[in-house]
């Protein structure tokens, strides 16, 4: 935790313990006595039975209304505690007693500004009450920024209450947070010196003696202590707890939270150190849940939400981990460690430069520190400014001479740097070092440069580092799979399999094998052989659902293995989210829905299925839901362009086209070149009948993006819209000669043939492409024109022509495809597996081949590659109609008429429902 927040919380403790003292009258005398002994020796439970019974006993009892109170404080009830309190004051009891620990409740919600609002200028007749009160109003000052306010007026307080403990040890607190730890301990020294037995200042003594990093075992004897003094202080016993968790003695950290528990049952303070525990403990899911349940208790607490951070980090959630950390930041700007976990986020996350952003003020204050120079260092490496990355490397070394990481980083820096002496000092790394961090450095530096016989010797060199592990040999089979090697690959993920019966990677690998030489029932089979010695195992379950997705009959087949991946890792986002995918995928919106929501109730604030839910609810619409869910994703990312842009499309659903507006304008202010936005507030322009709005809007993209022809699109389509053919002609000629100009030609085009003739659209357009033979674009669009005008030879010609320009264009493959079966030419098939494979799982592209097969007449297999389509998209008519078309060919009127009669059970309309009528009649 960080130091600084660590003593802001010490402070509220110190004060508010402090505080905790007073006496009873009345006929309720006794009970209130008993119960004030009891707190005295820290026996919290029969203390609050026995004030308890004196409120019921005489309710009017101030006294005992704000013994109660104190009680209550002692446990963290500090919202029951504030009423009780009050009821004390109602009732009569002396201010004195009862400001300082309202104050002291006030400070604990971290309402800063309230506490120096109500009571910076409240005056008590008691000196010490006085003391106690400006001890409270001076932590508010310092935990809202304001230090040097704080810092005087500590002083004057003590000018007027020289001896008041609170006071004394939020001036050693303050000293210590400007670095004089030393000086903090001696004053503290002093305070122990004239009250031995004060619990508080035996609490902050071990505080500062971590701070000033002291052995471990002398913070403990201070809080101890503190503990011997006040037995029920939980702020010591949980800073014992957290030493034991940082020198990972975790079973004695569970035997102290066994006190602390019993003690404190219901104490926020409580359920953050089970969280820390369950976290150290390896079960993050577990931390998780009782962070979500302590965050509705408390808010903003910034060591609540650093653990939170750290948990959605081992959970891989980021995008969550980044919000809270981002929180954590806004309270608390200095806190190292808080930076330190956000640029480690958007590394992963892949945002370096987001990452140095997050650094910046510790590299600037000239920080030290190793974790976050390496962190700076690694950013820069990803950003390739390799000197940055190469003289931070330097400097940890020089703190840190014999560092395997760091010299393997730098090592690493060189290579990128193009030095290819870095392999010696890798090679030199890895054979004096006991670990495998160097050789697996090593093996990756190889495979980078390409030497794939070199990084089949490094694996030689881990192999003798890891005999009888499966990691060696399934690296040298992904080797061999570089080296289009396919025989040895198997051989050494077998050799895997061997070492390891359940590794996943190389049970994967071969199962890609086997798909890759058309075996897919080879590669299931591998999933369910696993599945039968782990059935929980996630990655199979998933895998065996992709794959029964393209082969399985059963519709449901895929939805049941994702729900027993659900089953088997229910707090995983990332699992739930493949499931609401999977029905947005299919089509079944409303199972979309629900499994979205059952998702966010065990996840609630992950934002990927927040994101997903609100998709799922659009798709349904449900357009006010979908509002509120995507209004929460903005408010939780309120730096994310990509959110506001979800909050203007479900606003537009709505009907509120003024708050879309709002909304597209912020997603500009968060990223100004978003182009999706310019477009969305032109179309509200043109839509609002406002051209000179919307052009406003075209031009700032054309000044934001003036070597691209998109903003003159834009403006050309505006002048379109208002019937202006001859300034829509001038902008899109304009952009013609820039980048993306095949947008440009495709407006044009479509324009002159709309306002003049389709002989001076083709004169363009052959002008055009003699000019740009590299266009794809314009291309791609007279392909699909002659496909819709019938002329498959012309959309044969443009076709090829793109498919010779983008040979990996997936739906180029595919429609070219469909062209040559549709005019019984050879190769129809050849090209739609190819588009399959740059495309797999696509409904299209499976129906395509199945065409093509058809027409070759290999029936058996276009059957069950067009059943496969059917079940990827079964609410679409033509995929089915066309399965019936195939069973027709195959003389299987049986199957063919059942998928024609679920055709004919749609009720809305769709172009093929005359032919489904007409086929039925035949049958």
């Amino acid at each position: 935790m960080a130091s600084r927040t660590a003593f802001h919380l010490s402070g509220f403790l110190i004060v508010l313990c402090s505080l905790l003292s007073g006496c009873g009258s009345g006929g309720e005398q006794k009970l209130v006595a008993d119960a004030q002994l009891a707190l005295d020796k820290g026996d919290l439970k029969t203390a609050a039975v026995l004030v308890k019974s004196a409120v019921q006993l005489k309710p009017n009892s101030a006294q005992a209304r704000f013994l109660f109170g104190k009680v209550l404080l002692h446990v963290g009830d500090i919202n029951v505690a504030e009423v009780e309190l009050r009821k004390a004051l109602d009732l009569k009891y002396p201010e004195d007693d009862v400001v300082p620990l309202l104050a002291s409740i006030v400070l604990a919600r971290q309402n800063y500004a309230l506490v120096i609002r109500d009571f910076a200028g409240k005056t008590l007749a008691n000196r010490e009450r006085q003391a106690d009160l400006t001890a409270v109003v001076a932590s508010a000052y310092e935990l809202s920024g304001q230090h040097d306010t704080a810092a005087a007026m500590v002083v004057t307080g003590l000018t007027a209450a020289p001896d008041n403990v609170p006071l004394q040890l939020a001036q050693a607190r303050f000293t210590a947070e400007k670095g004089g730890a030393e000086e903090a301990l001696k004053a503290v020294d002093s305070v122990i010196k004239k009250t031995p037995l004060s619990a508080d200042a035996w609490r902050l003594r071990g505080d500062l003696l971590g701070m000033a990093k002291q052995p471990s075992t002398e913070s403990l004897t201070a809080y101890r202590k503190a503990l011997e003094f006040q037995p029920d202080n939980i702020y010591a016993m949980s800073r014992i707890i957290s030493i034991q968790i940082a020198e990972n003695n975790i079973a004695a950290a569970k035997q102290e939270f066994a006190v602390l528990a019993k003690l404190h049952p219901l104490h926020p303070q409580t359920r953050f150190v089970e969280a820390s525990i369950a976290l150290a403990s390896g079960k993050p899911v577990i931390a998780r849940e009782l962070l979500v349940q302590l965050m509705s208790q408390v808010r903003d607490n910034p060591l609540v939400l650093q653990l939170a951070g750290a948990t959605e980090i081992l959970l891989n959630s980021l995008m969550q981990a980044e919000v809270y950390l981002v929180k954590y930041i806004s309270l608390d700007p200095n806190s190292l460690q808080a930076r330190q976990m956000l640029a480690l986020v958007r590394l992963r996350r892949g945002d370096p430069n987001g990452a140095l952003q997050i650094l910046r003020p510790l590299l600037e204050a000239g920080t030290t520190d190793s974790e976050v120079l390496t962190l700076a260092a690694q950013a820069h490496l990803a950003t390739g400014n390799n000197k940055e990355a190469e003289a931070f490397f330097t400097r940890i070394l020089q703190r840190k001479p014999d560092d395997v990481k760091t010299q393997t980083s730098l090592a690493l820096t060189h290579f990128a740097n193009g030095d290819k002496a870095a392999f010696d000092e890798l090679q030199s790394i890895a054979n004096k070092d006991k670990g495998t961090l160097g050789d697996l450095a090593l093996i990756s530096a190889r495979l980078k440069f390409g030497d794939l016989d070199g990084a089949l010797d490094a694996i030689d060199g881990l192999e003798r580092k890891m005999p009888a592990k499966a990691l060696p040999f399934e690296l040298r089979g992904r080797v061999y799979l570089l080296k289009h090697d396919s025989a040895n690959a198997r051989q050494n993920f077998e050799r895997a399999l061997a070492q390891d019966p359940i590794y996943f990677p190389s049970v994967s690998a071969l199962a890609q094998l086997d798909v890759a030489e058309r075996k897919a029932d080879a590669a299931r089979a591998r999933f369910e052989a696993l599945l039968k010695i782990d059935p929980m195992n996630v990655g199979a379950l998933v895998a065996l659902a992709g794959l029964r997705a393209k082969l399985d009959t059963k519709a449901n087949d895929t939805a049941l293995l994702l729900s027993r991946a659900v089953e088997a890792s229910p707090n995983d986002p990332a699992i739930r989210l493949l499931q609401v995918e999977h029905w947005l995928y299919r089509g079944h919106i409303k199972q979309a829905v629900e499994a979205a929501q059952v998702a966010l109730a065990a996840n609630p604030n992950d934002l990927l299925l927040m994101d997903a839910l609100g998709r799922a609810q659009m798709a349904n619409n449900q357009s006010s839901q979908a509002l509120a869910t995507f209004g929460k994703l903005a408010s939780l990312q309120s730096g994310s362009a990509t959110a506001q842009m979800r909050l203007a499309n479900a606003y537009l659903q709505t009907k509120n086209p003024d708050a879309a507006e709002r909304a597209l304008r912020r997603a500009i202010e968060i990223e100004p070149e978003l182009i999706e936005a310019q477009q969305g507030l032109i179309a509200l322009a043109v839509q609002s009948e406002q051209p000179k709005k919307a052009l406003e809007y075209a031009r700032k993209v054309q000044r934001l993006r003036p070597k691209e022809a998109i903003g003159y699109v834009l403006e050309g389509d505006i002048h379109a819209s208002v019937k202006d053919s001859a300034s829509a002609t001038t902008a899109y000629q304009a952009g013609l000669h820039l980048v993306g100009s095949g947008a440009a030609a495709i407006r044009l085009y479509g324009l002159l043939k709309r306002t003049k003739s389709k002989s001076d659209a083709d004169r363009f357009s052959e002008d055009w492409l003699k000019q740009t033979p590299k266009d794809v674009r314009l291309r791609f669009y007279l392909a699909e024109e002659a496909v819709r005008a019938n002329d498959l030879p012309l959309a044969e010609r443009y076709y090829t022509a793109v498919v010779a320009l983008e040979p990996r264009n997936a739906k180029a493959n595919n429609d070219l495809a469909w062209v040559l079966a549709k005019t019984n030419k050879p190769g129809a098939v050849e090209l739609a597996e190819r588009a399959l494979a740059l495309s797999p799982d696509n409904p299209i592209g499976l129906d395509t081949l199945a065409f093509a097969l058809a027409t070759e007449n290999k029936l058996a297999r276009a059957i069950e590659i067009s059943k496969s389509a059917v079940r990827l998209a079964p609410d679409v008519p033509l995929a089915r109609l066309n399965l019936a078309k195939i069973y027709l060919q195959a003389q299987d009127k049986k199957n063919a008429k059942a998928e024609l009669d679920v055709l004919a059970k749609i009720s809305k309309q769709y172009p093929e429902r005359q032919e489904v009528v007409d086929l039925l009649k035949t049958l």
